[in-house]
């Protein structure tokens, strides 16, 4: 069986695949949520941006294997949601 596929949708925009979406970019306009996904607080893993190439390979990696990424990702949009305080 196939992995889910979870989408994102802000008001006035399309909805984007969550694995195509730059999560720091997406929480701009959430800057306390963007400050805790930037500390690792959801449980993700926080890019490092001072790695070389083979670091960047093995961290991206980590990333997309990450487990729990579905409740990581529940986190992150509950927390959004409650910032701008819709639903």
């Amino acid at each position: 069986m196939d992995d889910p596929q979870f989408f994102l949708i802000k008001e006035g925009e399309k909805l984007k695949n969550a694995d195509s979406v730059n999560m720091e970019k997406w929480l701009e306009d959430a800057p306390e949520t963007l400050e805790k996904y930037s500390k690792g607080e959801f449980g993700n893993i926080v890019k490092d941006k001072k790695k070389g190439a083979v670091g960047k390979l093995f961290q991206a990696a980590a990333i997309q294997n990450q487990k729990g990424e579905e409740e990581i990702l529940m986190k992150i949009v509950a927390s959004y949601n409650a910032e701008k305080g819709t639903n």
